[in-house]
């Protein structure tokens, strides 16, 4: 995965699982971003129409119960779980050009080694 997981490091974290990826998003009962459905106010999504990210915090009512914010909408992000696939990783959440539907906390898709995209990015997580 490149430099990420390098400058996680630099920083003296790590990127997430996915398994603690999902549980920041989701807490103990939500399926979406603050609440358990989807709610396109909540997340930067294909309706909001902005056509590109935005400052973390720009939606507060879509924080996780641990008080992480930006897990849906925004960017899809990078997990340290490798894929079945050869050389994929997983990466979880949704982007600024997909609707909220799809900013559930269990979406879990895979990409290569080395992917870019304005709708990925990654997020480092500390170890308690």
């Amino acid at each position: 995965m490149g430099r990420r997981p390098a400058y996680c490091a630099w920083r003296g974290l790590r990127l997430p699982d996915e398994i603690e990826w999902e549980k920041a998003a989701r807490g103990d009962d939500g399926a979406f971003p603050g609440g358990t459905a989807p709610d396109a106010t909540r997340v930067n999504g294909l309706e909001a129409a902005l056509g590109d990210t935005v400052p973390v915090l720009t939606h507060p009512r879509a924080r996780s119960p641990f008080e992480v914010h930006d897990l849906g909408g925004n960017a899809a992000e990078w997990t340290a779980t490798p894929a079945p696939s050869p050389d994929h990783f997983v990466i979880r959440g949704s982007s600024f050009l997909e609707p909220a539907s799809l900013a559930r906390a269990a979406r879990r898709r895979e990409r290569p080694r080395g992917a870019r995209s304005v709708t990925l990015t990654f997020r480092c997580a500390s170890t308690p």
